[in-house]
């Protein structure tokens, strides 16, 4: 009768131990716990959390399993077991445990929450809201039901229902006002609304609570409403970012891809970031517990043969390339590809419900297109989408889409293919040990002073590495149709009528049509001078975001030029777009801390002249590639002075053609 006593008592003192951190005597008496009974739930509990803390998982496991083998009601064991699985990856795992804890605990919030979060973990979408709404209805005002509203709302985010996740994120803060990572996530949805304003209220007060990444998201929200008003700000704290990659042993809060947009951030600053961010894909990969690659250093060194049809195979990677300025370059080259080479080419992306412009022409042209997104969402998981790379068998994948959004360097990681290569829409190395080369030119990426920054090997193409496509598609369309635009809506014949009153009333229309996070107050500074030496001209901007708008013309304003110089418009349909720059504008004025790329191409083939300014990163002279290829290296300036001096000397000669 003192056994069960002195067990029970023991037992308590292990609890003391493990509060005080004491694991080694917290170890030993478990042990001893267990010897006098093999059978004691708690002591098998308690041996279960003392082996997960010392890290060893298996012994955890194996007395939480053996305490529900002996009475599987034990909720809070359950729950211990499941965390353990879900840290493991072992998602199908955890979801069973937590779905029988919510069927023996149907009045719990809490059991539901937990069930959200491992459906969530699963890629079951629908199964991960149900239950989170059901543990929020159940919950009334804890701290879960706080969670939940914010995991929930980052549910509808993945969706695309940023209404719904905004809504989500708004009542969390009801319940408590103070949760920073509410606070967080509503500034992302409203960027995602272009909502700038607001979102950077949500983010200072973020910031305000002691949020870690709130501050780089101010600095980012402003750059895309272009806010300059607490530029010296945030470039101290950027320069401060970027003198001290190197000692964090954290992930930097500045990512990949926002290093392509500010100057601080030089190639060994930006490496040391891509760096950072691979190494922690490659680490997310490796918990998923998928079968190797027989291209991993991991495995034997490997090469894939050719199929019996002797054809090179090559794959793209663009997770939502359906969306993409670059589709249709792509594509041309695919289809040029096609024609009697030994070439099949396998595309990799989302494939949208709706199939707009871009993507019937991949099905046309691709040998093979891969639905990443369906894959998924079929199966609640990763396995699948690598089980499709590895049956597809390339022999090179190209990845166009870098640290961009959707990207999948978790995949990429894994090295699906024996060569990988990045290329096109990603203007920065990826820092990663697992792409091998990185195709480009020797304008956009000098090869002695920026290839040593970046981790691929460089394939230097002999002019520009920017493919494109107007000289089969354009001159196509353009013999049907070659002087006239016919606008597709109301909103498209507003901007069209726009620009034939500029015409007819003799202005010299000056344009940039790169997006308005683009702008900085450097190169509007250059503009507003240019346009105060020659009133008889105007510029053509893009007319969102709103907020953007605002900021600039009053940016402007403050220089002395008046509003009505100003002509702020929507984008027009991609074809009435060109043709529309072609017909109306005198000269293309290109931004300077990102050239345009995509938008530069087009106005080249348009026959528009365009003066760009090529810095110190490969983002911001892409756009000089393209004039030093055509032989219009004139038009290639090194500093805003140059830059100025030769749009001045445009307006100053308008009268003869150019």
């Amino acid at each position: 009768c003192a056994l069960p006593i002195y067990i029970e008592r023991t037992l308590d003192q292990i609890e003391d131990m493990l509060d005080r951190g004491d694991l080694r005597s917290a170890k030993t008496w478990c042990s001893r716990v267990l010897r006098q009974d093999a059978n004691s739930i708690r002591g098998l509990y308690l041996h279960g959390v003392v082996s997960a803390m010392s890290g060893d998982p298996r012994a955890a496991e194996r007395s939480w399993s053996g305490a529900l083998l002996l009475d599987s009601s034990q909720v809070d064991i359950a729950r211990s077991l499941a965390q353990l699985y879900s840290q493991e990856g072992r998602v199908d795992e955890a979801c069973r445990l937590y779905s029988d804890i919510a069927v023996r605990s149907p009045g719990e919030a809490s059991a539901f929450f937990y069930l959200a979060n491992c459906l969530l973990q699963a890629h079951d979408i629908q199964g991960a809201e149900t239950n989170y709404l059901k543990s929020i209805e159940l919950a009334g005002r804890d701290q879960n039901v706080v969670v939940a509203h914010n995991n929930l709302g980052n549910l509808y985010s993945g969706k695309g229902l940023h209404d719904l996740a905004i809504l989500q994120f708004e009542q969390a803060l009801v319940v408590n006002p103070s949760y920073t990572d509410a606070l967080y996530n509503l500034g992302n949805e409203y960027v995602k609304k272009d909502r700038f304003r607001d979102s950077v209220t949500a983010y200072q007060k973020a910031e305000n609570l002691g949020h870690k990444s709130a501050s780089t998201a101010i600095m980012i929200a402003q750059q895309r409403m272009c806010d300059w008003s607490q530029a010296e700000r945030s470039h101290a704290l950027l320069t401060k970012m970027a003198s001290r990659i190197a000692k964090l042993k954290t992930l930097p809060e500045i990512q990949p891809f926002q290093t392509t947009f500010w100057g601080v951030f030089n190639g060994p600053s930006a490496l040391a970031i891509a760096n950072r961010y691979a190494d922690a894909e490659t680490a997310k990969a490796s918990s998923y517990g998928l079968p190797l690659s027989p291209f991993s250093p991991a495995a034997a060194p490997s090469h894939l043969p050719l199929r019996s049809n002797g054809r090179l195979r090559v794959g793209f990677l663009h997770p939502d390339f359906d969306d993409s300025q670059i589709a249709p370059h792509v594509a041309d080259m695919m289809h040029a590809w096609s024609q009697g080479r030994n070439i099949e080419t396998v595309f990799f992306t989302s494939c949208p419900s709706n199939e707009k412009d871009n993507f019937p022409v991949i099905r046309q042209v691709a040998s093979e297109v891969i639905c990443l997104n369906r894959l998924e969402q079929e199966s609640n998981s990763t396995g699948r989408i690598w089980d499709s790379f590895l049956a597809a068998s390339v022999h090179v994948l190209v990845d166009l889409k870098g640290w961009g959004s959707a990207n999948r360097q978790d995949i990429l990681s894994l090295r699906p293919a024996p060569l990988q290569v990045l290329w096109f829409d990603y203007p920065g190395t990826s820092g990663a040990s697992y792409m091998n080369h990185f195709i480009t030119d020797s304008i956009s990426v000098a090869p002695d002073q920026e290839a040593p920054y970046f981790a691929e090997k460089m394939l230097y193409l002999p002019s520009t590495y920017f493919v494109n496509y107007h000289k089969t598609v354009w001159t196509r369309q353009r013999l049907l149709n070659e002087e006239t635009i016919i606008p597709k809506n109301d909103a498209e014949k507003s901007v069209l009528e726009t620009l034939q009153l500029q015409q007819r009333n003799g202005y010299f229309i000056l344009a940039d049509r790169n997006t308005m996070q683009k702008i900085d107050s450097h190169t509007v500074t250059v503009w507003a001078n240019v346009m105060r030496r020659s009133p008889d001209c105007v510029l053509w901007l893009m007319g969102k975001p709103a907020d953007a708008v605002d900021n600039i013309r009053n940016e402007f304003l403050s220089r002395g030029i008046a509003a009505n110089r100003l002509l702020f418009t929507e984008s027009l349909s991609r074809f009435n777009h060109q043709r529309a720059i072609g017909m109306f504008v005198d000269l293309y004025v290109d931004t300077v801390s990102y050239n345009g790329h995509s938008s530069a191409v087009d106005v080249l083939w348009e026959g528009v002249p365009l003066v760009t300014l090529s810095a110190d990163r490969m983002a911001s002279r892409v756009a000089g590639a393209f004039l030093d290829t055509l032989g219009a290296g004139e038009l290639r300036t090194f500093s805003f002075r140059e830059y100025e001096s030769v749009i001045s000397d445009f307006l100053c000669t308008s009268s003869t053609p150019c």
